[in-house]
């Protein structure tokens, strides 16, 4: 599992940060200006979130999004909007709190799928 996330990290790296997605973390009033690296994302806590297994729930939810634009971009010429970036983490993130081992787990990924919801 480690090899994986080393890999989705260096492939991600100037993509998630630099590219167009930059304009998604503002929209989400998310200040990267001192994240250096994708590595420093995970230890940044950027959406404020005591419980880790949540913050990092979120936070891949987030990154798999943006990666998800990147591949829409890359292979299908398709410039995805912020908007549809962010229904995808709300969608993402209701249908994962069906995973959660705790009542509390599960309400608290349902509440932050309602910070990405738009509609």
């Amino acid at each position: 599992m480690l090899d994986v996330i080393l890999i989705f990290i260096h492939l991600c790296k100037s993509f998630c940060v630099t590219f167009i997605p930059k304009t998604f973390w503002a929209h989400l009033h998310i200040d990267l200006t001192t994240v250096t690296s994708v590595e420093q994302i995970w230890t940044a806590n950027l959406f404020l979130e005591s419980n880790q297994r949540i913050r990092t729930t979120i936070l891949t939810c987030v990154l798999w999004n943006v990666w998800k634009c990147r591949n829409a971009k890359v292979f299908r010429s398709v410039d995805e909007t912020n908007l549809h970036i962010a229904t995808r983490c709300h969608d993402d993130l209701l249908l994962w709190s069906n995973r959660c081992s705790t009542d509390a787990d599960k309400a608290k990924l349902v509440e932050w799928s309602n910070y990405f919801f738009v509609g």
